[in-house]
């Protein structure tokens, strides 16, 4: 059997999504990379792939789950498989500066800022927009109360659950890759 495989590192983010798919009996495994291991001699397995990876992940103590999801995601995508939310996504996650440069390529305005590392580079001030689009409990919360919809006429979670389940049910799982910001 193919899976739906969910990859996260904040369960309490991806509790809804995974009480979607249980609501369609969509068959999903759970991959939780706060830490781990896998041997990158073996192929993964077959499925659909969601990345719900956070640069945050540090907030939680899971300082290496960003990287570390970064290498699950370049085996799986070295071997084919679909992965949503692949190795662009997790790399404008995890740089303001590909954040910056990607939105400026799309003819969005962003606030003059300078890039900077270590302390001794420089007091320039900043400005950060958030472009985290993470799971946000209170925003699911008033979209179901209004009725709003997002894909497939569902909204929230809901329709997360409904578009991996007609990948899964596609059998879209070598296509060419999909990342989805």
């Amino acid at each position: 059997m193919d899976y739906i495989h969910v990859l996260h590192e904040n369960s309490a983010w991806t509790a809804p999504l995974l009480a979607e798919l249980d609501q369609r009996r969509l068959p999903y495994q759970d991959w939780h990379l706060a830490a781990g291991q896998f041997d990158l001699s073996a192929p993964p397995p077959q499925g659909v792939f969601y990345s719900r990876m956070s640069a945050s992940a540090h907030t939680r103590d899971h300082r290496f789950a960003p990287e570390y999801a970064d290498a699950v995601i370049q085996w799986l995508e070295g071997h084919g498989r679909r992965v949503i939310n692949g190795s662009r996504a997790i790399r404008l996650e995890l740089s303001k500066v590909a954040q910056y440069a990607a939105l400026q390529a799309a003819g969005i305005a962003t606030p003059r800022t300078h890039a900077a590392l270590g302390r001794e580079a420089g007091h320039a001030l900043t400005y950060d927009i958030n472009t985290n689009t993470n799971y946000n409990p209170e925003a699911e919360a008033r979209l179901a109360a209004t009725g709003h919809s997002g894909m497939g006429g569902e909204g929230g979670m809901a329709s997360v659950a409904a578009y991996l389940g007609r990948e899964l049910a596609a059998g879209r799982y070598n296509d060419d890759l999909v990342n989805v910001a």
